[in-house]
């Protein structure tokens, strides 16, 4: 597995290094030991598949809050889709700045999403498919969301929307967001909370 360090700190692309033989392709999708020589302690908790049917739908973007906030390590197994990051970590040298990248079911890249980041996606064909694993459980009453559209953001999609959920419709904007984000993102925050 090689590995590529993108631009918001924890953040990294991974490509599986394929074995190919008469019979098709094999790849590993995760190694624990792998991620552990590049500094990131994840064990899986969940893991889910997501199923698009249109190209242009919007997922997103969501995040937990501490204590059960999640990595995420995300692959599309099928179609491809625009995937989408945002630092919700005060203390990090880029909060609020997105990361994107396009990842494509016909490569074995996976990308790996630290704890207190906002996810997000768009599907770029139809009947797309993705598989992602999360650090904790789905924890409804911490389950919090900011808009796909959000002018601070500015996340440049690639297509018109053509599906988003009411859920997504409803979520709120970042500068009505920003005071809870910040305090209960904050590692000192966090550290107390814990107790």
């Amino acid at each position: 597995m090689t590995s590529e360090r993108l631009a918001i700190p924890g953040l990294i692309l991974l490509r599986a290094t394929p074995y190919e033989d008469e019979r098709g392709i094999f790849s590993r999708t995760f190694c624990r030991h792998e991620l552990q020589d590049l500094g990131v302690d994840f064990s899986i908790c969940q893991c889910n598949t997501s199923t698009s049917y249109k190209a242009g739908t919007i997922r997103g973007i969501h995040y937990q809050l501490p204590p059960r906030s999640e990595q995420k390590l995300i692959r599309c197994v099928h179609g491809s889709l625009f995937d989408v990051v945002v630092d919700l970590r005060p203390e990090s040298p880029t909060f609020l700045q997105v990361s994107s990248i396009v990842l494509d079911g016909s490569d074995t890249c996976s990308l790996l999403i630290p704890a207190r980041c906002g996810h997000a996606l768009q599907t770029l064909e139809d009947h797309t498919i993705m598989n992602y694993c999360t650090s904790e459980p789905y924890d409804h009453s911490r389950e919090r969301g900011l808009r796909w559209d959000d002018p601070l953001l500015a996340i440049p999609w690639p297509m018109p929307v053509s599906t988003l959920s009411a859920k997504d419709q409803a979520l709120p904007w970042l500068e009505d967001h920003l005071a809870e984000i910040s305090s209960s993102m904050d590692v000192k925050h966090m550290s107390i909370s814990s107790k």
